[in-house]
């Protein structure tokens, strides 16, 4: 499982506002051995790389992570599906009256 930094922001229970501000977050990062740049650049972590420092505070994050995942996928499995039923040529027809109608140059291009 992938933690995020979207998880790692919406945490709650760690202070007055939910989730860990960054500097707070790569102090932890440096403290436990991890590279917080590299974790910015991915746009998070292994869960496997957090729960390996056996610090609480990270396994906390992973709990949460994987119960927010959890969440997310109980919530999607209620959305109804998707129509299949679009006409993709009756869109391209209307998105190109719409453009000509919105487009102060289409007229003046036809000239």
């Amino acid at each position: 499982m992938f933690v995020t930094l979207n998880h790692l922001h919406s945490m709650p229970g760690t202070g007055v506002r939910p989730g860990w501000c960054h500097s707070g977050a790569r102090a932890r990062c440096q403290r436990l051995g991890l590279d917080w740049r590299a974790i910015v650049r991915d746009g998070g972590i292994d869960a496997d790389a957090l729960m390996a420092t056996g610090d609480a505070m990270a396994i906390a994050l992973v709990e949460y992570a994987s119960s927010e995942d959890r969440r997310q996928k109980t919530e999607d499995s209620r959305l109804p599906a998707r129509s299949a039923a679009v006409n993709p040529t009756n869109a391209q027809h209307s998105l190109t009256e719409q453009s000509s109608v919105f487009s102060p140059l289409s007229s003046e291009r036809s000239k």
